[in-house]
């Protein structure tokens, strides 16, 4: 009866009420995952439990605001980009609309929760670039990037909330083999002051960037480039080669203290025994040897668990926790659907 409630309020409410700027609320937290149609949170405490289930599906970006007592998805169900935030409860409360053509995509939380930044790759000429609204929805969203068609897919707050890093495309050539089409991009990473839209490249580095990741400390920007991981230090400086032979379509994820990184190993046909391809977890320390860890089937996303000693993985269609300490495995959900999203706090 309480979700009713709370469910018929928001219903009758007009647009931007209820969405407090600061979000403010502390809530449990957990492992959030995406499942198809629903979300679902997990605690050590109990069992996992469904939190809201959506029509035709339109579930991206996932992440919990910085207080946990709310979380993020955006959606291009429909060919139209939306902003939705849920509660703990399962009450889903969709921001105004954006106002904007394309796909969006890199939906990412302030550190101070007031903010969400995000990317459209526009349908038309002069669309595409970054984003940023308020999380309250009580203004329309402010882009950051002036030329057209500006691609920069992976986007990641500073912990002061005035900074953007960002994977800048700096070219594309499309290619045409007759029968298949595609656009080779090259990427740098840039960093964009979200209030002047200022932009600074931090490498030239001639290979394309991607899955950027700024560490919890705020000193270091993770990311990779032709299957290697690099950090920089945010301030700029020169990037450092950490581990070569990774899958470039996983995000590397940060230990919660910012000393190392899990990442998924790969070992294309062309070089595997059996001509098969092959994945692997690793956790690669800043100071240190890394470690690896078999997987079964394809990782699609990482998380660490917030007091560092346990890491989820989506694995093919099942959600796995590590301890990377021992190596033992728990397999939390064996049908979640493949490409599932993570966010644990």
């Amino acid at each position: 009866m309480k979700l009713l409630a709370l469910l018929l309020a928001w219903i009758a409410a007009p647009a931007c009420s209820n969405l407090p700027g600061s979000f403010e609320a502390e809530g449990p937290g957990g492992l959030l995952y995406k499942n198809d149609e629903t979300v679902g949170v997990w605690h050590r405490e109990h069992d996992t439990r469904t939190l809201i289930a959506l029509e035709g599906g339109g579930l991206g970006g996932l992440q919990w605001s910085p207080s946990r007592g709310h979380f993020l998805m955006a959606s291009n169900f429909g060919g139209v980009p939306k902003l939705r935030i849920a509660t703990d409860e399962g009450v889903v409360r969709e921001l105004p609309p954006l106002g904007i053509e394309g796909a969006i995509s890199g939906a990412t939380w302030s550190p101070q929760g007031d903010r969400i930044a995000f990317h459209i790759d526009g349908w038309t000429v002069g669309t595409g670039g970054v984003y940023v609204v308020p999380a309250n929805g009580e203004a329309a969203p402010r882009r950051l990037t002036t030329e057209a068609g500006f691609d920069a897919q992976w986007l990641a707050w500073s912990a002061d909330g005035r900074q953007l890093a960002v994977a800048a495309e700096v070219s594309r050539e499309v290619q045409n083999t007759g029968h298949v089409i595609w656009v080779e991009r090259l990427a740098e990473l840039e960093l964009i002051d979200v209030e002047s839209g200022a932009r600074e490249r931090l490498t030239e580095l001639g290979a394309n960037v991607e899955q950027l990741s700024w560490s919890p400390n705020g000193e270091r920007i993770a990311f990779q480039a032709g299957g290697a991981l690099y950090v920089i230090p945010a301030t700029g400086g020169e990037p450092r080669l950490l581990i070569q032979g990774l899958s470039n379509h996983v995000a590397p994820a940060w230990s919660p203290d910012s000393s190392a990184l899990a990442v998924v190993g790969h070992e294309p046909p062309s070089t595997s025994a059996d001509g098969e391809e092959h994945y692997s977890m690793l956790v690669v320390p800043l100071a240190g040897e890394p470690s690896s860890f078999a997987v079964v089937d394809v990782p699609w996303h990482l998380a660490w668990s917030p007091d560092g000693d346990r890491i989820a993985r989506t694995e093919g269609a099942r959600l796995v926790l590590l301890d990377p300490a021992v190596g033992t495995e728990e397999v939390l959900q064996d049908s979640i659907g493949y490409g599932s999203e993570l966010d644990w706090r």
